[in-house]
């Protein structure tokens, strides 16, 4: 089985942690690990510990989005080129259907580290309504004295988001180097 995929992986979600102790937690992992390692073919299982009422499913399947997507550290590089390039404290690629996060740079410090998660959220609430408009969709722009947020199509399976607070970089600029960078971003795959 192994030898068609030997990099392949196992991915669990042991849902319904929220109902256990904290303390015990670690020992149902555990305990899943030792029942599943042995039948898994030697496939590496990553396990995540989930509940539907907090980000832990989130993360989770945000976490395998990105382990899964091909190219992820040239994908990653490109964000961080792409974001000194414009100036942008914050790039974010999202999947187009499901809004996780498949890869992100950070040009600053962020405090709240459920940012990706409130961000993805926020983004699913916004398409969600508007799912005959957002399908036809083309860019959002959300300006303010704080920042400007670009949302915009990136490939046909992701939309890419950039964050500037530098108000001296005119959105005309951003688009023209939005539309670079999908030719530098093609030019990778």
């Amino acid at each position: 089985m192994t030898e068609l995929s030997p990099k392949a992986k196992v991915y669990m979600l042991v849902n319904k942690m929220d109902k256990v102790d904290e303390e015990r937690r670690g020992a149902i992992i555990s305990n899943k690990k030792n029942q599943f390692q042995p039948k898994s073919s030697n496939f590496q299982i990553e396990f995540y510990p989930t509940s539907i009422w907090e980000t832990s499913t989130y993360i989770a399947f945000s976490n395998i989005l990105s382990e899964v997507v091909k190219k992820k550290e040239i994908i990653k590089k490109f964000l961080e080129e792409y974001g000194k390039a414009c100036g942008a404290d914050e790039v974010i690629i999202f999947d187009r259907k499901t809004f996780l996060v498949i890869a992100s740079y950070s040009g600053k410090e962020f405090k709240n580290e459920e940012r990706m998660e409130t961000i993805s959220y926020l983004m699913k609430k916004f398409k969600s309504p508007n799912s005959e408009v957002t399908n036809k969709f083309s860019e959002l722009v959300i300006n303010n004295k704080v920042n400007t947020i670009y949302l915009d199509e990136f490939t046909r399976n992701s939309y890419i988001l950039v964050a500037l607070s530098n108000k001296k970089i005119s959105l005309e600029l951003l688009k023209l180097n939005m539309k670079f960078g999908k030719k530098e971003f093609d030019d990778y795959q």
